[in-house]
């Protein structure tokens, strides 16, 4: 029992690491920015000999944009608050790994009275706003 525990261990210790990453430079986790929010980033892989297909965000679990390949530069309309926000990868072979990005987007939102929809007086307004100051 021993002799295996032991083949076990170097058997572990010996594998190299398989893995993808998502690299973002812009905008930083935490961060409060103005929409268009600036989105850089670059992803790689060693599990996939095929390279990284194409990377996407995702804001509150929804994917709002894709970009094919393994940069992305690009600047997206967000609503202000507070966000989380997810860049992630696949690549050519079925793999995924994502990088979250937390952050807040300064301006003014606009709960109540919503766009378009006709109301009584007196109307009660429901807004927050977040600066970058």
């Amino acid at each position: 029992m021993r002799a295996c525990a032991r083949a076990l261990v170097v058997l572990a210790t010996c594998a190299s690491p398989l893995f993808a990453t998502v690299t973002v430079t812009s905008p930083k986790i935490g961060q409060t920015v103005n929409s268009p929010v600036s989105f850089v980033a670059t992803a790689a892989t060693s599990t996939c000999s095929k390279g990284v297909a194409s990377m996407g965000v995702y804001v509150a679990y929804v994917k709002i944009y894709v970009v094919k390949g393994a940069t992305m530069h690009t600047a997206l309309a967000i609503a202000p608050g507070t966000h989380h926000i997810v860049v992630e990868e696949w690549d050519y072979c079925g793999g995924a790994t994502l990088t979250p990005v937390d952050l807040t987007v300064a301006g003014v939102a606009v709960k109540s009275p919503v766009a378009g929809k006709t109301f009584s007086s007196p109307v009660t307004y429901l807004a927050t706003a977040v600066t970058t100051c």
